[in-house]
C-alpha cells in the first residue's frame, strides 16, 4: 500500500517561530521528517504542506 503523507510546516508556532528551519546536525528539522517518514514501509508521496516561501525554499533545497 502507498500512502501520501502530508507534513505541516508552520513559519509563525507560537512557542518556536521559524522551528521548521532549525538547523541543529546540519539539515534543516523539516529535513529529518521528511527522511523519516519517507523510510516508512506505507509512504507513496510525501508532501510538505507550508504557506511559507522560506520554509518551501528549504524543502525545495534538499529536493523533497
Amino acid at each position: 500500500m502507498n500512502a501520501t503523507i502530508i507534513i505541516p510546516a508552520r513559519w509563525a508556532s507560537v512557542r518556536l517561530p521559524g522551528k521548521a528551519l532549525l538547523r541543529q546536525t546540519g539539515k534543516y528539522l523539516v529535513q529529518h521528517v521528511v527522511e523519516a517518514v519517507s523510510d516508512a514501509a506505507l509512504a507513496g508521496r510525501v508532501v510538505v504542506a507550508t504557506d511559507d516561501e522560506r520554509i518551501f525554499d528549504a524543502v525545495v533545497s534538499f529536493g523533497a
